[in-house]
């Protein structure tokens, strides 16, 4: 039982600490987009500032060269009083295009560093099988994706053709705490009915995006 890749999507989320000056916050998005090589050309870049309510929001899109899609957006964190931003790069690439998964990341990583950002790393990937799983067919499907990788359940759900399932592979550095349990990959597997298509999600250490 495979399933047919969509490629992957890089996720990174992060803070950054402004303090009182305010005065670069929305410059931060065009290095980036300058560090990462972004084709100008094909790039949309909209920047709005709220005075009265002194939020913000940046975000620019675009496509490099090598066929990676990246999105840059950054706005205010409204919610804390330490005038901090949020960050979020995402990363994705079509299963059909060769790249080096962990220069990516750490160019991203590196990226996200180089202006003041503290946050995570998450690595998601989606797969479609061409038909709808059972119950016994889902946990079956779960059970060889963590074998594959040595990787033991933590929590999760299997209940109605939906799966999510959380575990720990010592294989992979990283990792959160959920409870006393450490956990740094997740499978989710839920059908798509409208289209008698079954999605498989594999993310690490979590799946950053909605499934």
């Amino acid at each position: 039982m495979q399933a047919k890749s969509t490629g992957f999507q890089i996720h990174y989320y992060g803070e950054i600490n402004e303090g009182t000056d305010r005065s670069l916050s929305f410059f931060r998005p065009v290095w980036v987009v300058q560090r990462l090589a972004f084709e100008l050309k094909s790039t949309e870049n909209a920047i709005v500032e709220s005075r009265d309510t002194g939020g913000g929001f940046a975000r620019i899109v675009g496509r490099r060269a090598d066929g990676l899609r990246i999105s840059v957006l950054l706005r205010r964190n409204l919610q804390d009083m330490r005038n901090s931003h949020i960050l979020l790069i995402r990363v994705r690439c079509d299963a059909d295009r060769p790249i080096d998964l962990a220069q990516v990341m750490a160019e991203v990583d590196s990226v996200a560093t180089g202006i003041g950002s503290v946050g995570r790393l998450s690595v998601h990937t989606k797969g479609i099988l061409p038909m709808m799983l059972t119950d016994a067919e889902i946990k079956e499907l779960v059970a060889q994706v963590l074998g594959s990788v040595k990787a033991r359940p933590v929590e999760g759900v299997l209940t109605d053709g939906f799966a999510s399932i959380s575990a720990y592979c010592p294989k992979l550095e990283t990792y959160l705490l959920t409870g006393d349990s450490k956990m740094n990959l997740q499978i989710a597997v839920r059908p798509d009915t409208n289209q008698t298509l079954t999605l498989v999600h594999v993310g690490t250490p979590i799946i950053m995006d909605g499934y």
